[in-house]
């Protein structure tokens, strides 16, 4: 499983997007269930698609 990360606030933050690849060997089973949590702490490591920055994110961004 790929699991998507994007800032909790604003999933446009492009410098903020990234994924974390899960993989659970022989799981889960017909009455399993798994629960998968990725967090991160910030930016990529090497920020390089620009845009906006969670600093400057505004109440009103992407609202129309």
């Amino acid at each position: 499983l790929d699991v998507p990360l994007t800032n909790i606030n604003a999933s446009y933050v492009r410098g903020q997007f990234d994924a974390f690849e899960v993989r659970v060997p022989g799981a889960p089973a017909a009455d399993e269930i798994v629960f998968i949590l990725a967090m991160s702490t910030g930016y990529r490591v090497h920020d390089r698609v620009g845009g906006l920055r969670a600093e400057d994110i505004s109440k009103w961004d992407g609202l129309r």
